[in-house]
């Protein structure tokens, strides 16, 4: 009775066919698969970031993986696929103690010939040894529908196979192909695989054109199914060792019961972007400061920019994306109108005759985000006439680069006619601060750097002090950029909101008094001081510090008389009694 059986076995497994009872694994798994920034490449090597992350490893510690062919449970494998242009990327990096292929002077179907090194029939039996097998359907599988599965062992889908051998050729066959797919043959699709002794690990690097394969329109939303099997270095027929991803190989043909593969138009490394407008009619930069520390609070600034218009834009609205996993938004939906984010707009022509409409979808962590002057009274004509700012708290357990970013296509500015305009913005990112012994002061220097609320602040210098001053109190190189990010020159002066940076390591310039930033106090600042005391106009924190040059949280009578003495040269803000 064995013997009847395994020559029954071996006759289904000749034609790709495996047949046990049905498992319970659960069945159309969702995975939405980014694109990468670079297309990988076939070479039998899954570099560190090539595909993204990594999709899943099959350990057997869920019942997405069945197991029946592997009754030690030993294979150990991870799973990657990404899609650029019109191909699917997959790769297996499996885990294994030796590697032993279908032996290519067998010939397994007796037609006279010993193929598998060239390609031929005798691969289809690569069950046998080390291989993966994978079926993949030109839409979305639903269990509860006999879509794709069109009879008991065929069906409407490209079903493969990949094996290394062991003279180091990598080979692949086809069972079946969609009845779209018009001259698709093994020779269509891609595949490279290699072993390293070393690492005890084989790997299975495939490319299909899905647009070969029938598909059309292919881009962000398209979806696909997908069902793998992965065996590792055993002989089927005496100790099987074959495991797979969903329930449609091993226990018998079952296209429909395959996972879900949606195509995203984000990209591995978390950006989505997209692609930019083409002649676009404005562009709108996105920034932040260049590192971060946990519990800082980060100012993200989107700043209008080139505009092509004539009589510039009166509205603007775009959607502000951030990495909820890093950062916590500071201001939160507060109502019908969210009047608190009315504070996002730090600049504007006629900034008072502005009306937002904010709200933030913390699901997914996005903001969004409109400003308008329903009177037309001060478009945004010029270069960075118009500047939006969102805080956002860093996390605790923040690690790694953190990046904010504007699609391209989420933004809409409108004309004085009421006419649409399209344009371009982009993404900031910031990176960890790493302790650098560069940015450390000299011994003696008459300035500090102190932490506040997780930011550190470079303190106790007098206005009117230039790029060169604040250069020579460093032990090291540093470069200091203004407070939008623009690199400062040597007699430049240094003020409130400037960095000073070394490698990924920054602080942000203190000056005392200094309200706007040009590292000098002068009438100006003690004018925003007094706007703030008498609540015409609202400022960033930094800006209200600067001008509590007695001290307090907010700005007072006193604060606006200390300043504008100073300016009048009979009081000195850095010192004792009259300057």
């Amino acid at each position: 009775m064995k013997r009847i059986l395994a020559v029954v076995l071996f006759c289904f497994m000749a034609l790709g066919v495996f047949a046990l009872p049905i498992s319970a694994s659960p069945v159309n798994a969702g995975v939405t698969v980014k694109m990468p920034t670079t297309e990988p490449v076939l070479d039998g090597v899954v570099s560190e970031g090539e595909y993204g992350e990594k999709i899943h490893t099959v350990d057997y510690s869920s019942d997405e993986f069945i197991a029946e062919f592997d009754t030690d449970k030993d294979i150990r494998a991870d799973f990657y696929m990404t899609w650029k242009e019109d191909s699917l990327y997959m790769a297996w990096v499996v885990f294994a103690e030796k590697h032993t292929p279908i032996d290519a002077s067998i010939d397994y179907n007796r037609d006279g010939k010993a193929d598998a090194e060239i390609g031929g029939t005798d691969l289809a039996y690569m069950y046998l040894g080390s291989c993966v097998q994978f079926m993949l359907c030109t839409g979305a599988p639903d269990i509860h529908q006999k879509k794709y599965q069109t009879n008991t062992w065929s069906g409407n889908y490209l079903e493969a196979g990949l094996v290394y051998l062991n003279d180091g050729k990598s080979q692949k066959f086809m069972w079946s192909v969609p009845q779209s797919a018009v001259d698709f043959t093994a020779q269509t699709f891609d595949f490279c695989g290699s072993r390293d002794e070393e690492n005890k690990t084989t790997t299975y690097e495939t490319r299909i054109p899905l647009a070969a394969l029938g598909m059309q329109n292919i881009g962000a939303g398209t979806r696909l199914g997908l069902i793998y099997a992965v065996g590792d270095q055993e002989n089927f027929e005496t100790a099987p060792n074959m495991c797979e991803w969903q329930n449609g190989i091993l226990n018998g043909k079952n296209m429909d019961a395959g996972a879900v593969i949606t195509l995203s138009d984000a990209t591995t490394d978390g950006l989505i972007v997209g692609a930019p407008v083409q002649n676009p009619d404005y562009n709108i930069t996105v920034s932040a400061p260049a590192s971060y520390m946990p519990g800082d609070t980060l100012q993200v600034k989107m700043t209008l920019n080139d505009i092509q218009t004539a009589g510039g834009y009166p509205y603007i609205k775009l959607s502000l994306y951030y990495d909820k996993d890093k950062v916590e938004p500071v201001v939160k939906n507060d109502g019908d109108v969210n009047e608190a984010m009315s504070s996002f707009l730090e600049k504007a022509p006629n900034k008072n005759s502005w009306e937002g409409i904010c709200r933030l979808d913390e699901n997914d962590a996005r903001y969004d985000i409109s400003f308008m002057n329903p009177s037309f009274n001060g478009a945004a004509v010029d270069h960075g006439d118009l500047v939006i700012s969102v805080p956002f708290n860093v996390k605790s357990g923040a690690t790694g680069k953190i990046i904010f970013q504007v699609p391209h296509k989420s933004t809409l500015c409108v004309d004085t006619n009421l006419k649409k305009h399209y344009g371009n913005a982009g993404m900031a990112a910031v990176e960890p601060a790493v302790e650098d012994e560069d940015l450390t002061l000299k011994p003696g220097s008459r300035l500090t750097i102190e932490s506040d609320n997780g930011r550190r602040y470079l303190k106790g210098m007098r206005d009117e002090t230039t790029v060169n001053e604040i250069k020579a109190e460093f032990s090291g190189s540093v470069t200091i950029l203004d407070r939008d990010g623009n690199p400062l020159s040597g007699s430049d002066y240094v003020g409130t909101g400037c960095t000073v940076t070394a490698g990924t390591n920054t602080v942000t310039v203190f000056l005392l008094g200094d309200a706007n930033g040009d590292g000098v106090v002068d009438s100006l600042d003690y004018l925003i001081a007094k706007r703030i005391i008498i609540g015409t106009a609202a400022y960033d924190d930094l800006t209200v510090k600067a001008v509590c040059v007695t001290g307090g949280d907010t700005p007072d009578s006193l604060d606006y008389l200390r300043i504008k003495k100073y300016c009048i040269s009979t009081y000195d803000l850095y010192g004792e009694g009259v300057a």
